[in-house]
């Protein structure tokens, strides 16, 4: 894959996944921040079965810090994804 980095989910128990990954500069951007000094998303997956039907529900939680006009860092957390997947019949 040219240009992306393989990202690695890590099983941490029974059906739940975890990976984190940095914010882009780009995505830091689009979700209105500026003068970022850390970013990353860490995304939770776990599946569930219900009548023979998997389905993925994923939350990703971002947090992010930045410096304000003063200089000083702020910092914030917030759910920046959350929805699920599920498999077709």
């Amino acid at each position: 894959m040219q240009g992306q980095e393989e990202i690695r989910c890590r099983e941490v128990g029974t059906d739940v996944w975890v990976y984190s990954v940095p914010v882009s500069t780009h995505e830091s951007a689009m979700l209105g921040f500026a003068n970022v000094t850390f970013g990353t998303h860490v995304m939770v997956k776990v599946v569930t079965r219900r009548d023979g039907r998997e389905t993925h529900r994923i939350s990703r939680v971002t947090t992010v810090a930045w410096k304000d006009d003063a200089g000083r860092e702020q910092w914030t957390q917030f759910v920046s994804l959350k929805g699920f997947h599920q498999q077709q019949n």
